[in-house]
């Protein structure tokens, strides 16, 4: 920190186009690369941890790419390493890139300032709901979106909510019925749809009370429907991604406490699997005999067995760590190349070798290496198998 200087990864360079000599580590050059609209937020976020004031970074901003445009990126950071008298010595994290959440944030908020444009102009993802009749009418929109002919589909509010997400319903029945009695009430609620081919949209529902008696009883509402799909599928990824990068941070910081991998290994394994949505893996170490032939030796792995004799192999050895040496084989590539295996059809590809009789499908497959150490023979591989 007194310094004031960056160090970027290879892969954090990579991303923005940039080869390791493009990069200046000279004082205040991190500054450089931040958007002058962003840069005082972040300087004032940085400012705050290093004071004690805050306990991490977790900013939004754009980053300067190698060909002069611009990246969001979302930094989340903290102090790794104080000096003998408790003073900030390294603050390190990591940037996941958030431009198609941006843009696809920046597509909703173009969509809803048109929604007032698309009531007036009668566009296809309109809706109007005669609550004397019970007559509910739709669009071709919310029709083409099911997947069915809007002559099909009976113009009633029990049609509607028929092909709701049964988790939602009962969310949107609420949204409807709190617009009954509130004069100045606004329905804005999100909500899936189930297609006739059994596929999820989502959907965002606007709309409020057009007409009323001299009661104030609600008797039409009208509104319109936006497909925010992409929103949400950016959302969840980037969710999902966050808390990778959290878990990451919580191991790494471990890890420099205790430069033990073999320690981390059970908590590491499970983030891998949770992240990749996989059923099981393992994580080994590779090793080399003798005449210098690298092998697998695991320290870590799931259950899979699927006899008796199997589940007696791993109850024998799974706490010492299995050994595989045949390294024809999908992980085996990963050992010898030191390279990310991914197979979306595990038996199709050139690598693979098949499977021992009753071992669980293999659906989907991702050898990941892990690197540590100056010497290229030190390196862990941690391998996993989705559902």
């Amino acid at each position: 920190m007194a310094s004031d200087i960056s160090r970027y990864s290879p892969s954090w360079a990579a991303q923005l186009g940039y080869r390791p000599e493009h990069l200046q580590h000279t004082p205040g050059n991190w500054r450089l690369m931040i958007h002058r609209e962003d840069l005082p937020r972040v300087a004032a976020a940085v400012d705050a941890v290093l004071a004690g004031k805050r306990l991490r970074i977790d900013e939004e901003m754009r980053v300067r790419r190698q060909d002069g445009g611009w990246q969001w990126v979302r930094t989340l950071g903290q102090i790794s390493a104080r000096d003998g008298d408790g003073r900030p010595v390294t603050l390190s994290g990591v940037h996941t890139d958030i431009g198609a959440w941006v843009q696809a944030a920046r597509a909703l908020e173009q969509r809803e300032q048109r929604l007032r444009l698309v009531l007036a102009a009668g566009d296809e993802g309109w809706w109007d709901w005669d609550l004397t009749s019970g007559r509910f009418e739709f669009g071709d929109y919310w029709a083409g979106l099911l997947g069915k002919p809007l002559a099909e589909l009976p113009p009633s509010i029990d049609t509607w909510l028929d092909h709701v997400h049964p988790d939602d319903v009962g969310r949107l029945r609420q949204s409807l019925e709190a617009n009954y009695h509130e004069p100045s009430a606004l329905l804005d609620v999100e909500y899936r749809i189930v297609g006739a081919d059994g596929s999820c949209h989502w959907l965002m529902a606007r709309g409020r009370i057009v007409t009323r008696d001299d009661d104030g009883w609600a008797l039409r509402m009208a509104g319109v429907l936006v497909d925010i799909s992409e929103r949400k599928r950016a959302d969840l990824a980037l969710a999902r991604s966050t808390s990778l990068v959290q878990a990451v941070q919580r191991l790494q910081q471990r890890f420099i406490a205790n430069p033990d991998l073999r320690q981390l290994g059970h908590e590491l394994l499970k983030t891998l699997l949770d992240f990749g949505e996989a059923e099981y893996g393992f994580i080994g170490e590779v090793l080399h005999d003798p005449a210098g032939a690298p092998y697998l030796k695991t320290f870590t792995l799931t259950n899979i067995a699927w006899n008796a004799e199997i589940q007696a192999l791993y109850e024998a050895h799974h706490q010492e760590g299995l050994e595989f040496r045949n390294l024809d084989t999908l992980f085996g590539r990963t050992l010898r190349t030191g390279e990310l295996v991914i197979a979306n059809q595990p038996a199709a590809h050139h690598a693979a070798a098949g499977r021992p009789k009753g071992h669980p499908a293999l659906n989907t497959y991702a050898g990941v290496p892990i690197h540590y150490g100056r010497q290229q023979e030190q390196r862990r591989r941690c391998s996993t198998a989705p559902r």
